[in-house]
């Protein structure tokens, strides 16, 4: 374990000091640190000289009690002291970004306005409360003009606490419905149901590659939300974590659904963490790291693609496995865990043939075809091939499909060649 310190509340601070609040306190000859409010106490021993706390650096809480004892058992768990953990967990980096104000505009009466007043009132009416600044451009108005409808007590002003959404670029104005799920989707869907419902239960659902495992996913996660609980959703890098996001939002809307990953900015972070402790939202998204954000009241836990080695952190401390921290998390909600994956660990194969919790798709949705595979023996082309990046029949397939307009994705061995490099054998430039 760690050791904790004691300090004096002073009497200012005794009725707005809470547990997961970020402190000043002096500590030796450090000076002063930041730290964490993390319980109380009202014994003392008489050995103890206590100094006092400094001040209260951000008086929203950044965890709840039920979230220390989650990072406490990762402490124990992967041997390492409770202060990594929150290190990891909670960057200090979040209490220095303050919540984001802006002025926003709001309508209260069009007594003894002019013409051009009283049409920017009316776009005012119908739009309703908004950012003074994306006021402006809708209206096409100046400053000037609104601090003269102000005067006139035509609208009102004010200062107020704006959540940054990294979601609100994908301009997702409708919600598109789920898709119908086919013959056996249906079947794997009700069979999983069935399960979950009568008591919290691990499942692997097992399904070739473009079988629809994340329709799945979706209808168990519209079903999560209508009971009124949240639902947590990793996948195992940043890249999917974010396309899975784009789906999410589409299908449920950008307000209720969020994504935390380690490339997300510090205000928006900020933001997302803020919104997470107030339970504002229904489904977080996110690589790892996500295992550790404050998402309360949890029905449902998916974890995407997890016999993916990238669930394993290995450097720096904790060296944790989010699959484990997900199960742990999984047991504090009393809620459900699904595994998916085209290729499942053998250990969580076997433990859901065991436990009879093995659901299986073994159709590509609407019977798509296996596209071709071809392995290519270099060794056919002569010592040509050695200069070349890629093969002969490589080269000519990539500079048809382009010629044609389309695409190319090339999976490459990442020990062949640096991330952008051009092709020697047909000039593009491959990633």
């Amino acid at each position: 374990g760690v050791k904790t310190f004691s300090y004096i509340i002073p009497d200012d601070l005794k009725d707005k000091i809470q547990i997961g609040q970020a402190i000043l306190v002096p500590f030796g000859r450090q000076g002063y640190v930041n730290a964490f409010c993390v319980g109380f106490s009202n014994y003392l021993p008489d050995n103890i000289k206590a100094k006092k706390i400094t001040k209260i650096l951000d008086e929203k809480p950044l965890f709840s009690i039920e979230y220390l004892k989650l990072l406490e058992w990762v402490a124990n768990y992967y041997c390492c002291d409770l202060v990594t953990v929150l290190n990891s967990a909670i960057p200090l980096r979040l209490i220095e970004k303050a919540a984001k104000t802006e002025l926003t505009i709001e309508f209260l009466s069009d007594a003894n306005a002019t013409k051009r007043q009283m049409q920017i009132l009316d776009i005012l009416k119908n739009s309703g409360k908004m950012r003074l600044s994306d006021f402006e451009k809708l209206a096409k108005t100046t400053r000037a003009t609104i601090k003269k409808l102000e005067a006139m007590n035509c609208i009102k002003l004010s200062q107020e606490e704006l959540y940054r959404n990294p979601l609100d670029i994908l301009n997702i104005d409708k919600k598109e419905e789920l898709s119908k799920l086919s013959e056996e989707q249906q079947k794997v869907y009700e069979g999983i149901t069935k399960k979950i419902n009568n008591k919290p239960q691990t499942i692997l659902l097992h399904g070739v590659t473009a079988s629809g495992k994340t329709e799945v996913y979706f209808k168990l996660i519209k079903d999560t939300i209508d009971n009124g609980k949240n639902v947590l959703f990793l996948a195992p890098e940043i890249a999917l974590a974010s396309q899975l996001t784009k789906r999410l939002a589409k299908k449920f809307g950008t307000e209720d659904v969020a994504i935390w990953h380690s490339s997300i900015s510090e205000g928006e972070r900020y933001d997302v963490w803020q919104r997470l402790y107030k339970n504002e939202i229904k489904i977080l998204a996110g690589a790892r790291s996500a295992v550790f954000a404050p998402l309360q009241n949890i029905g449902l836990i998916i974890i995407d693609e997890e016999h993916e080695s990238a669930y394993k952190q290995t450097t720096p401390t904790p060296r944790y496995d989010a699959k484990t921290i997900a199960h742990k998390l999984a047991q504090f909600h009393n809620c459900s865990l699904i595994l998916g994956s085209a290729t499942p660990d053998i250990s969580t194969y076997f433990r859901a043939v065991n436990e009879n919790n093995l659901f299986e798709l073994k159709k590509r949705y609407n019977n798509a075809k296996i596209p071709p595979v071809t392995v290519i023996n270099m060794q056919e082309y002569g010592r040509a091939a050695y200069k070349n990046l890629i093969s002969k029949p490589l080269q000519t397939e990539i500079t048809q499909t382009l010629e044609k307009g389309q695409q190319v994705i090339l999976l490459i061995n990442r020990r062949g060649f640096s991330t952008f490099t051009q092709c020697k054998s047909c000039g593009y430039v491959i990633e």
